[in-house]
Order: structure tokens, then sequence, then C-alpha cells
């Protein structure tokens, strides 16, 4: 499934403006999804559990992250690429292929476009981490992972990318699973070669009368999710990708369907806090006579690995796995890391 599947009618727009603008994010979710790459989600014991037991992954609101600067960072990474002067220009260009003032600026109306976009977008934004899993961390997790989540009584659910597939722009609300990218100028590159698919694709786009406007909400919706993506380089080595929800206008705050996601009210840290919790049942987490995204649990370094193992070995029981699947599934990372 694309990013737009759901928002556009007409199939051949909607395939266009993939290849277009949405191009860097699909050929990352591809890669990812043809690789044996899986990803996983660092935690607390406690939270493993409620995972596995509700199959329920919380989404909670950016400004609670461990970066604290979250959006900030990426709105600040936007606005000086914007006043770069080679930006400048090639918007410019592009623009006036798509004019809707003749005489006007259409570089500010693209822009109050996308500041209409990320406007108190902190506030419509929630979000849930997960990391690239490599081949080599498979029985043991990463080191700077378990200090960071894990405390100590860790969990890392290994999990099938494969739910990338099912992940769209729903009536309004972004819901999609898109890498983190730590350089700004990386970004410039990937912006640069959005705007360079664009510029390529124009007879076409003439060719089939795609409204203008449609074209500017496009550029600045691909900026807003760049926005929510972009992180601080000294996060590199969390790999994160993450699973974003977020109310595209402000009167799609509390309307999303309710097969999939579940706006809630859950005390954290002693504070009521409003989240979202996504239906882990609708992409088939647990499933023991077939194919589980759930494909892994590495207990993390921790002098209670044999109660963990026990409670964990219940917990998948208690779902319908057999002993020899639980022993195929749990495993113990050796690394000698001392609380």
């Amino acid at each position: 499934m694309g990013i737009l599947d759901g928002l556009l009618i007409n199939e051949q727009i909607n395939k266009l403006i993939e290849r277009t603008t949405f191009s860097d994010i699909n050929d990352k979710i591809s890669e990812l999804l043809n690789s044996n790459k899986k990803l996983v989600h660092y935690t607390s014991a406690i939270v493993a559990r409620e995972i596995i037991e509700k199959e329920e992954l919380w989404l909670r609101k950016t400004i609670f992250m461990n970066d604290y600067s979250e959006i900030t960072y990426g709105k600040q990474c936007l606005e000086n690429l914007l006043n770069e002067p080679e930006i400048i220009d090639k918007l410019n260009n592009l623009l006036k292929n798509f004019p809707i003032q003749i005489n006007g600026n259409n570089l500010d109306i693209l822009k109050k476009v996308y500041y209409d976009f990320v406007n108190d977008v902190e506030k419509r934004t929630y979000i849930s981490c997960l990391s690239e899993h490599l081949l080599d961390e498979d029985n043991i997790g990463r080191l700077s992972m378990w200090r960071a989540y894990g405390n100590s009584s860790g969990i890392a659910l290994v999990i099938n990318p494969k739910f990338l597939e099912k992940e769209a722009i729903i009536l309004g609300n972004l819901f999609i699973t898109i890498p983190v990218i730590y350089s700004e100028e990386n970004f410039k590159k990937i912006f640069i070669k959005i705007l360079e698919n664009i510029e390529k694709y124009i007879d076409r786009i003439k060719e089939l009368n795609i409204d203008t406007g449609q074209i500017y909400n496009n550029i600045a919706l691909i900026m807003y999710i760049y926005v929510i993506s972009l992180k601080h380089k000294g996060f590199w080595e969390e790999r994160e990708w993450r699973i974003i929800l977020s109310h595209l206008f402000n009167k799609n705050i509390s309307y999303i369907p309710s097969k999939t996601l579940k706006r809630t009210i859950e005390n954290i840290k002693g504070n009521p806090e409003v989240i979202y919790k996504i239906n882990l049942k609708e992409f088939s987490f647990i499933n023991p006579s077939g194919e589980s995204l759930l494909e892994k649990i590495i207990i993390g370094p921790t002098a209670n690995s044999e109660i963990l193992i026990e409670s964990f070995s219940e917990i998948l029981r208690n779902k319908g796995f057999d002993d020899e699947q639980i022993k195929n599934m749990i495993t113990v990372s050796n690394i000698p890391l001392r609380y």
C-alpha cells in the first residue's frame, strides 16, 4: 500500500504523486521489506507484558520523548532549508509551472500552506518508536538501547516489518511508519531529489490536469512529514523508525477509524495522559498457528533472567504457543552489563 492510498480517487494521479513527492520514503520501506532486517521495540518487562497480553501498542505525544527537541528540531531544519538560496531558486523555478498568482510570489503561498500544516504539530502528533534490528544483534540486542530503554529488566520485541504495507493517510490523519533522518545534509539531498522528480514529470502532471492547489498541498505535506522524522544526529545509533499518527487538521483531532486505533486516557508516571492505542490484532501480532508479527523476545541484561524467562513463557503459553515455539521465540542477551 502506498502512502496516499485511500486519499485520492484518480489512480493515475495517485501513482504519479507517489513516484515524485513520496518516492524516497517508499523506497526505504521497500528496501526494509525486501531485506532480512527486522524492527525491534525496546521497553521494560512490565510494558512488554502489556503489549503482548493486550496486543496493543501505545502512541504518545512527541513532547514526552527522550529527545526534548522533538519536532522543534525538525521545524528549524525546514526553516533553514527554506532560506537557502539554492532551495529558493529551485522552488521558484518549479512553482513557475504551477502559478496560483500570476504576478504574486508563489513560494510565499507554498510556505503559507506548509505553515498551516505544521502549526501546533506537537499537539497533534503521537508516535511510538521502533529500531532497525540487525542480524548480528539477533541474540544480544544493542547495548545503547538496553541502557536507554531497558532499565534493569529490559525486553526487546523483535517484529516483522510487513505491517508497513498497511498504513496510509486516512481521512485527514497521517498514519505511517517512516525512518528517522539524522542529518540536515541528507534531508537537503532528499528534498532536492523530490523537486527534481516533480520537474521531471511536469508534462505528465499538466496532462493529468492535477489541481494546482493539490500540488502545493503535497509538497507542503512532505515537508510536514520530514519535520516529524528529523532528529539530532547524536541519536543516529538508534536507527529509529517511528510509527506516526498525526492529525493533519485540528478538526480531526478526535476522529480515527476505531478498528485500528483507539483514543483513550491512561495514567502514566502518576499523570493522566491522552494517548492512542494501536490494535495489533489488526496486524496479526500474535498468531501461534501461522505467521506472527511478533517473532522473538530478547530478555535484556539483568539479574532476573530466569524469572523473566518463566514469566514470558507463561505469557506466550496463554496466547496459544506451544513449548517448542516458546523455546525458539525467547532468548537472553549475554551482554555482561551490571546495573
